[in-house]
């Protein structure tokens, strides 16, 4: 059986809904790793290996593509045009 479009178009929405979901959830420990001075997404990965948090698969390492991909989907988040949205300040 072949997923409909609209049945893949909903699967994308959840899947970016939980990504956001995730990724405001680590605000808080991201804003204060860029607060200790830490503020590449290669140092950022790694620190947050040192602390111990997991990647959203649940993996104990992250990588430096995966930081990024946080740092940019927070920041699209804190925009001007995220209604809704909490500002995380940096």
């Amino acid at each position: 059986m072949v997923a409909t479009p609209e049945a893949r178009a909903a699967g994308r929405k959840v899947g970016i809904q939980r990504a956001d979901a995730r990724a405001i959830a680590l605000a808080p420990v991201i804003t204060d790793i860029k607060a200790s001075g830490i503020t590449t997404p290669y140092t950022i990965a790694a620190e947050l290996v040192r602390r111990g948090i997991p990647t959203a698969r649940g993996h104990r390492y992250w990588g430096h593509g995966q930081a990024y991909k946080l740092l940019k989907r927070l920041d699209k988040l804190e925009g001007p045009n995220a209604a809704g949205t909490a500002h995380l300040a940096w």
